[in-house]
């Protein structure tokens, strides 16, 4: 394949990723580009030294229904701890 796969985003760290990056691996940073476009955090808690955050992720589909998911993310400030209930990492 020759040239460059076209970015999605207007992000400046994509173009980055395009020209250091093979087509096979910047498929993969896009693809994780597309999801963080889709989430937003919303702080619920800071009480000191815990920090609580909901993550909202969407994703829409094809047929034009849009699904919402809810995640708990913790984050300990004096230790550097982060924790959500998804339990996909600590």
């Amino acid at each position: 394949m020759s040239g460059k796969l076209k970015c999605q985003t207007t992000f400046a760290m994509e173009v980055q990723f395009q020209e250091a990056y093979t087509h096979n691996l910047f498929k993969k940073v896009q693809d994780e580009l597309s999801v963080i476009m889709y989430c937003d955090a919303d702080l619920v808690n800071d009480d000191d030294p815990i920090v609580e955050f909901k993550v909202t992720e969407r994703k829409d589909y094809p047929n034009g229904m849009t699904r919402e998911t809810w995640y708990t993310v913790v984050y300990n400030t004096s230790n550097g701890d982060v924790n959500c209930i998804c339990r996909m990492f600590n």
